[in-house]
């Protein structure tokens, strides 16, 4: 069974946001979830007027001084530094307006991911693939399958065109000026699974709700990057002291969102061999905007992982091996970067 036409041109929209992850998924399905209800205001970070935008301490406790951008930062990396494997199967669900009617679709998705920079992704519904996206050291991919003629689509990491070795690349490769297109590095940002880079200090927006904190972080000069604004908030995980990330905006040259994405349904998930205490923290619900931009309509996108788990029995090496993963697709259309395997 097909998806409707509506909804493969709102998949479309999204597949040049989405070269994160590759082919091979587990078999099974993930939860049947409710319709998502669109939001009116997709902005994720609002302006407070007239509020103080130098935090102060939070709620339990901490001085203002304790609690600064950098330190914010070094939590979410240390939870991303615990954090060598991420399995899960899920679902992903779209709500986007065509003039005054609102839609809303479901896929099922499966995602794998092996630290630091290789990953693996399939969107389907009803057994039939729809996309299938990837990224390994060297090489981001993604298979368009919505339609004929079927297309896959190979690009060498810039960083890795240009020789910058592993230390040297940043948080800030998200998009070129006057693109819209996000590259691998900025979706394993947007799924959390990223170390964030350096603190430029709290941004100038106000969170909208009193116990968060923005954080304003420095682009990476040699990778071409754009600033990120992140949202942060007391964990509500048991056991946890730490501060989670709760937000984070994308921005363009131009300090504009070119992706929004919320977190919450924190959980600790499985890592084998170290105690419960110690395993990793992990957002199991994002909910990501997509704002309009040249003429293409907002979409609000809810992503669920269900049953995350931090080992790598499901972790094989052709999922992150765009070679294999071109010839299992067969796509008709093949497009490659010079130099690309």
């Amino acid at each position: 069974m097909a998806m409707t036409g509506r909804m493969l041109g709102r998949w479309r929209a999204l597949v040049p946001l989405l070269p994160l992850a590759a082919a091979g998924c587990c078999s099974e399905s993930g939860p049947q979830g409710a319709a998502w209800p669109a939001s009116e205001r997709p902005a994720l970070i609002g302006p407070g007027p007239g509020r103080d935008t130098t935090p102060a301490g939070d709620a339990r406790g901490v001085d203002a001084e304790a609690l600064t951008p950098q330190n914010l930062i070094a939590a979410h990396d240390a939870e991303v530094s615990r954090l060598p494997f991420l399995v899960s199967s899920g679902i992903v669900q779209v709500n986007w307006r065509d003039g005054e009617a609102r839609h809303f679709e479901q896929g099922d998705l499966d995602l794998r991911y092996r630290a630091p920079r290789e990953a693996s992704l399939r969107v389907s519904k009803l057994g039939e693939v729809f996309l299938v996206a990837g990224t390994n050291d060297l090489f981001w991919w993604w298979y368009d399958g919505f339609g004929k003629p079927t297309r896959f689509q190979l690009r060498r990491h810039r960083d890795a065109k240009s020789g910058a070795t592993g230390s040297e690349r940043g948080a800030g490769t998200v998009a070129e000026a006057g693109s819209d297109r996000v590259e691998a590095e900025a979706l394993l940002l947007l799924f959390g699974l990223k170390s964030l880079g350096k603190a430029a200090g709290w941004d100038p927006l106000s969170p909208t709700d009193p116990t968060e904190r923005a954080v304003r972080i420095e682009p990476q000069p040699e990778s071409g990057g754009v600033p990120l604004r992140a949202l942060f908030a007391p964990s509500r995980v048991q056991g946890s002291a730490q501060w989670v990330l709760v937000g984070l905006d994308l921005l363009d040259r131009d300090d504009e969102a070119v992706a929004s994405v919320r977190y919450d349904a924190h959980r600790r998930v499985e890592r084998r061999g170290v105690a419960p205490g110690e395993w990793p923290v992990v957002a199991t619900r994002l909910r990501m905007t997509i704002p309009p931009r040249e003429g293409r309509s907002a979409s609000e996108w809810l992503i669920e992982l269900d049953r995350p788990v931090a080992t790598s029995d499901r972790i094989v090496d052709r999922l992150f091996d765009p070679v294999v993963v071109r010839t299992s697709l067969r796509a008709d259309i093949e497009e490659s970067d010079e130099g690309a395997p």
